[in-house]
């Protein structure tokens, strides 16, 4: 209606849209539409142009999911890990904790049992992390064999417990070996 309305007063104007199409798919649509008007001027319809953007709005938004993740855990990256914590507001979330987690040894697996060994490691670690803690914590593998994990809204005694259940997680793992 809003665009509608556009067009009745002359406006031109164009927009993105989510159509389902006969077999039920969702296409992405981008409409330019345009008013016309008769010989005096009065609105009798619209010139409308509709494209099919659904493969371009797939990429794009691979791309950013690429921009943020790591391709190997799909964890958040060094790069978004760091622009959140530039974007932190510490008056609106004062209690925000960190926890850096090291995965000792894993050089030697890289060495000794190669590097396809050394990729499953840090895939591992990755789950038990994403595991051990809420899906409102952000998980970042900010290097190599370094995570980081941000636990918003989390006082002392929550941050304690986080731990102690990473422990836990990380005991249950390594018994299991």
């Amino acid at each position: 209606n809003e665009q509608l309305e556009k067009r009745r007063i002359g406006i031109s104007s164009s927009y993105e849209l989510t159509l389902k199409s006969s077999a039920g798919n969702l296409r992405e649509v981008l409409v330019t539409a345009t008013p016309r008007q008769n010989s005096e001027g009065v609105y009798n319809g619209t010139l409308a142009i509709f494209r099919d953007i659904t493969e371009r709005k797939q990429l794009e938004e691979k791309l950013r999911y690429q921009s943020s993740h790591d391709p190997m855990t799909g964890l958040y990256n060094r790069a978004y890990f760091d622009e959140i914590l530039r974007q932190h507001d510490r008056e609106t979330s004062p209690q925000t904790s960190i926890i850096i987690v090291d995965v000792d040894g894993l050089k030697e697996v890289n060495d000794q049992d190669g590097h396809r060994a050394g990729d499953q490691l840090i895939r591992k670690v990755a789950h038990l992390l994403v595991s051990s803690f809420r899906t409102r914590d952000m998980i970042a593998r900010i290097g190599g064999d370094e995570f980081a994990i941000l636990l918003f809204d989390t006082d002392e005694s929550q941050l304690h417990q986080a731990i102690l259940r990473l422990r836990h997680n990380l005991e249950e793992v390594n018994n299991g070996l």
